[in-house]
Parts: structure tokens; C-alpha cells; sequence
């Protein structure tokens, strides 16, 4: 989408967002942004193997979320789990804020100037009207929680060093690469 002109991007996004109403009234939630997106004979064709998430008949969440809670540090986790996963694993349900997520990601597969096309072809979608500053905002927001994600297991691995324990309970990377060191 990077390399094509607004019309035919804001028609393939177009494709992406029907396909978002459509899996979120079947109760799927999904992460919707583009990178997770491939084309297939002009359709766009859901690549993230992480999810659809998935709910069951009471409501609860059956993706298993232990599996990323599991890599944060020891301290963190009851937290984590208590007061972001549930809320977390919600947005993902919510067209609204499916879109939100998927706007504010733009820029991460350099799609930025498609932020404002794209915006408008959205509100047309849904009830309440999503402005850019959200949009922003939400795009903060995100960079900061995955910034701290990104930083808790360097301060777990700092806190075993110091506890002397040699084996932790996962393997964690030296080193995280940012957006900018592609």
C-alpha cells in the first residue's frame, strides 16, 4: 500500500475494514493492522497467526494470555493480568477501536499519509466519530505499553543477576530492535 496511489489504497483498506465488521459482529476479535495483511488475487487475506481471538459461550477469552503474561517480570504479572489483559484483549472486539489500532499503526508500516484518507473512510463506518488527535494519542499510548513490555524482561534478567539465579524461567533476548533499526 505504500507504493500505491490514495484511490487504489483507500479501496484495498476498504476491503480490510469490511472484513473487520465482519469478523467482529461474528464475536472474532482480531488485530487488524495492515502489516498483518497480505493480497491475494485482489483480496486481502488475514496473515496474524497470533490471532482471530476467540471467545466462548460465558465470554471469557480462550486465547491463552498466561503465554505473555508468562514474560513478564515476576513482580509485574499480577498487574498485568488484573488491570490490562482483559481490557486489552477487549479492544480487539470492538470495531471502533479496532480501527483506532489499525489507524494508529499506520505509521509503523509507513502508511502515514494515508492517516486522514483513511480516517474519513472509517467514520463513516461507525457511530461515534474518531478524531486525529485520538488517533495520536492512541498511538503514544501504544508506543509507551509496548516500549514497557519491551523493557521488562531486561529488568527481570537485571533483577535474577542480582538474585544470582542463573536459570530463568524463559529465554529472553539481549537484545529488542526498535522500529528504527530495521
Amino acid at each position: 500500500m505504500a507504493t500505491m496511489a490514495p484511490g487504489p489504497a483507500r479501496a484495498l483498506a476498504a476491503k480490510v475494514f469490511d472484513a473487520v465488521e465482519r469478523a467482529t459482529a461474528a464475536g472474532i476479535g482480531l488485530d487488524a493492522n495492515l502489516s498483518n495483511w497480505a493480497v491475494h488475487d485482489g483480496r486481502p487475506l488475514y496473515i496474524d497467526v497470533s490471532t482471530p481471538m476467540l471467545r466462548d459461550a460465558a465470554g471469557h477469552h480462550r486465547l491463552d494470555s498466561e503465554l505473555f503474561v508468562s514474560t513478564m517480570p515476576l513482580l509485574l504479572r499480577g498487574l498485568v493480568r488484573r488491570y490490562f489483559v482483559k481490557d486489552l484483549l477487549d479492544r480487539y472486539y470492538i470495531p471502533r477501536s479496532v480501527f483506532e489500532n489499525l489507524l494508529g499503526d499506520l505509521p509503523n508500516s509507513s502508511l502515514k499519509q494515508l492517516t486522514i484518507p483513511l480516517l474519513e473512510d472509517v467514520n463513516r463506518r461507525i457511530s461515534t466519530p474518531l478524531t486525529h488527535a485520538q488517533i495520536e494519542s492512541y498511538r503514544r499510548e501504544d508506543r509507551l505499553t509496548w516500549g514497557l513490555i519491551r523493557w521488562s524482561p531486561r529488568l527481570e534478567r537485571s533483577w535474577r543477576h542480582r538474585a544470582r539465579d542463573r536459570n530463568p524461567p524463559h529465554l529472553i533476548p539481549s537484545h529488542f530492535r526498535d522500529a528504527g533499526d530495521a
